[in-house]
């Protein structure tokens, strides 16, 4: 029994290290590609080249949005605020650099000791997380990947989302649901297995098969899709109740309206993956889909952030013509870390004007 315990918990520091070892892979390599391009655009600003910034800034630009930070799930993201390198994702770094770029205020030599400050962080933390890597590397830890048409699904809720015990197993009781319906939607029923807790912070990590796990990124990309077309009408309706209490009200109706359309797109997009043939079965599943569809808005309104992930970025290899599995890995990779974006420009959001309870 003793060494079944000591089994399990060497597994666990095993699963954690490899992928803190996935994470730091990929993100020395995006750093150290866009750097480069960095010192070029900085080196331009100081001689005063301007006939070559546009081009430059494309460049840097045109770098950034090729990041894998930039589909990061929620949970890497924690990792790199706990290891202080948030900041260097390339979303922060595309809005930091066109903060400074943009900004008539500066001139060319302080856009260039800026963008200079920029690379020394840069620099600072690829040199450790390139010293990290190596040190996981040197005994044998390997890039975490979940099994061949498998991926993980995460349930991260904020550290007093729950009073008690109770309440706790309450709302994984709500989650089994919910996921045990969205599983046999997607033809792989039953409650998914649970892949590793974290010891600190309530976060759930399961593992279900991809067809499940493109359900589960359809569904949490459609929310967040969502999320991101209400927040300005939001912040519109926000300033207009100060002056205008009969604007605000249509406000509210419009957003209402929206709101409504977008739980309607979201379950026509999970349903879009559906394989159950029984029409009544679908009929009943489709009930189930707008039920999930509350529950997760409902937990995203309380600060909860879910994801979906598979193996690290390039540790597949090649295909000229992808599999049906790599191609349900290539939208998981799109999409399952869509709620990440949450953490980078806002607070925990207000998906709706009021939260819905179950």
């Amino acid at each position: 029994m003793h060494g079944d315990l000591v089994r399990q918990r060497y597994t666990t520091a095993q699963m954690d290290t490899s992928r803190l070892l996935s994470l730091t892979t990929a993100f020395v390599r995006e750093l150290e590609a866009v750097s480069p391009k960095m010192t070029a655009l900085r080196e331009a600003l100081k001689k005063g080249f301007l006939d070559q910034l546009s081009d430059l800034r494309h460049e840097v630009e045109q770098r950034l949005a090729e990041g894998p930070s930039n589909h990061f799930p929620p949970s890497w993201l924690k990792i790199l605020e706990q290891i202080g390198t948030k900041r260097l994702v390339a979303p922060e770094l595309h809005r930091r650099l066109t903060y400074i770029l943009d900004n008539e205020d500066l001139r060319l030599p302080q856009k260039a000791m800026l963008i200079g400050s920029i690379q020394s962080e840069i620099n600072t933390f690829t040199g450790e997380l390139r010293h990290l890597e190596s040190g996981l590397a040197s005994v044998r830890i390997q890039l975490e990947s979940a099994p061949r048409g498998y991926c993980e699904v995460g349930a991260l809720y904020p550290s007093k989302c729950f009073t008690d015990l109770e309440d706790f197993a309450g709302e994984l009781k709500q989650l089994d649901k919910h996921l045990r319906a969205l599983a046999e939607l997607s033809g792989e029923p039953g409650s998914l297995h649970v892949r590793r807790l974290e010891t600190a912070s309530l976060e759930i990590f399961l593992t279900a098969g991809t067809a499940t796990g493109v359900t589960l990124a359809t569904l949490f990309w459609g929310l967040m899709r969502a999320w991101r077309e209400f927040e300005e009408i939001k912040k519109i309706r926000a300033e207009t109740r100060k002056i205008d209490a009969e604007v605000s009200d249509m406000l509210d109706k419009k957003l209402k309206e929206k709101v409504a359309e977008a739980r309607a797109l979201i379950a026509k997009d999970v349903m879009a993956n559906g394989a159950v043939g029984d029409k009544s079965r679908r009929n009943e599943l489709s009930i189930a889909v707008e039920q999930a569809i509350t529950f997760f808005e409902n937990r995203v309104e309380k600060g909860a952030l879910f994801e979906v992930t598979v193996g690290a970025e390039g540790t597949s290899p090649e295909r000229e013509q992808p599999t049906l599995g790599s191609e349900k890995e290539l939208l998981i990779r799109e999409r399952g870390g869509a709620m990440s974006q949450m953490q980078l420009f806002a607070e925990p959001p207000l998906l709706t004007g009021e939260s819905d309870t179950q």
